[in-house]
């Protein structure tokens, strides 16, 4: 609890009141000039850009340079792995294949018949021989 008897417990809150009058102006006036020092930097920074930018071409020009960069660093990379590989050693994979499920179990379960537990038996037993 706080001691009323001892003034100086208590903190003084009154100097964040914003519309207190402290020689300074009032709250109106206070956010008029900051309103008006941030235009006044808004337009020093829009005669900064003017100037450095005076047309369409120019403005085009600046992303002309990074882009035909990363185009030609897109192209080698491109390039180079087509270079590398031969077409002949290119080869079509199923699904099946890339995930190792060998030829005689796939060639059964695409089979119209049900086949028997010895049939399945044996494609699994070549697959657990590999």
């Amino acid at each position: 609890m706080l001691n009323d008897s001892r003034p100086d417990d208590r903190i003084d809150l009154s100097v964040l009141d914003p519309l207190r009058d402290d020689g300074r102006g009032s709250l109106d006036a206070r956010a008029a000039i900051i309103a008006r020092d941030a235009m006044d930097a808004r337009q020093r920074l829009l005669a900064a850009r003017s100037v450095e930018r005076t047309s369409v071409v120019s403005a085009l020009m600046t992303y002309a340079l990074p882009t035909m960069l990363a185009a030609g660093l897109i192209l080698a990379v491109a390039l180079s792995a087509v270079v590398r590989t031969p077409a002949a050693a290119v080869r079509q994979v199923s699904a099946a294949e890339a995930m190792g499920i060998p030829r005689r179990l796939t060639d059964i379960l695409q089979s119209t018949g049900t086949p028997s537990l010895v049939e399945l038996g044996a494609a699994l037993s070549v697959s657990a021989s590999r």
